[in-house]
């Protein structure tokens, strides 16, 4: 069924494996929308992308490994829409505003979405990668502005923000009671104070960044998996790619 085969030249290999990790993140994302993470299989990913479920296995381990890549990617991913939303801005605390606001509009235009972050929080083995990537990067992003932090400063007030996010994921999911700007305006005050921004600048750092924030659909530029519209309100036209329907899992179980 895979159409992947193993090529003598190392340059030609790792191309090859970046391919497959691609179509097999791909499926993945189309499967776990239309099926949830839960009753989507390795099978059914293997049958997806043409990669087979040997192949699968080797590059990710399990279904967790593949959900965990495709999180990582969906944050690395944010951040760059991020960044081309403050084009022109040299303002690094800009660009963590848009960066997590860009993450709640997210989650607020599609329930789904939110279910996706609830599974990944609810993973020790997920979450625990998350919080280690995003204070890497803000102490790049911010390292300047912050030069005299140590890595657990930074580390401490991105366990902060994590935990803001955490429970207006939950929020979404279970009461949906605020809308996309007052969960933008919840997690951005303490995401800019947690980092050091000045009070009397936090509001007029947020609103540039709801003025600013790009259109869901740019998410799509670096994910992959085809087109899949969101359903709910939608703001600024039509998304892809956003996968859902799973809500209530404690923790990514391995692949059936």
């Amino acid at each position: 069924m895979s159409t992947w085969t193993r090529s003598k030249n190392p340059m030609s290999r790792d191309i090859q494996s970046d391919e497959v990790r691609s179509r097999v993140v791909a499926a993945a994302f189309q499967l776990f929308i239309e099926k949830g993470y839960e009753d989507a299989t390795i099978r059914q990913i293997s049958e997806r992308s043409g990669v087979s479920s040997g192949s699968i296995y080797h590059f990710f381990s399990d279904k967790e490994g593949v959900f965990q890549h495709l999180t990582l990617q969906v944050f690395e991913t944010t951040l760059e829409v991020a960044e081309h939303g403050a084009a022109g801005h040299k303002d690094a605390y800009l660009i963590l505003a848009l960066k997590w606001a860009y993450l709640v509009r997210l989650f607020s235009a599609d329930k789904r979405m939110a279910e996706l972050f609830s599974v990944a929080y609810r993973s020790w083995k997920i979450s625990q990668e998350l919080l280690r990537v995003a204070t890497s990067r803000h102490r790049k992003l911010l390292g300047t502005v912050l030069a005299d932090w140590n890595e657990d400063q930074f580390f401490i007030a991105t366990l902060q923000l994590g935990g803001v996010l955490s429970a207006l994921v939950d929020e979404r999911v279970n009461l949906d009671s605020l809308n996309e700007e007052k969960r933008i305006r919840a997690l951005l005050s303490t995401a800019l104070h947690a980092f050091g921004v000045e009070p009397d600048k936090i509001q007029g750092l947020i609103q540039k960044a709801i003025k600013l924030l790009p259109p869901i659909t740019e998410l799509a530029a670096g994910l992959g998996a085809g087109d899949l519209n969101l359903r709910g309100p939608v703001v600024d036209g039509v998304a892809r790619r956003q996968p859902g329907k799973l809500a209530g899992v404690n923790s990514p179980k391995s692949a059936r």
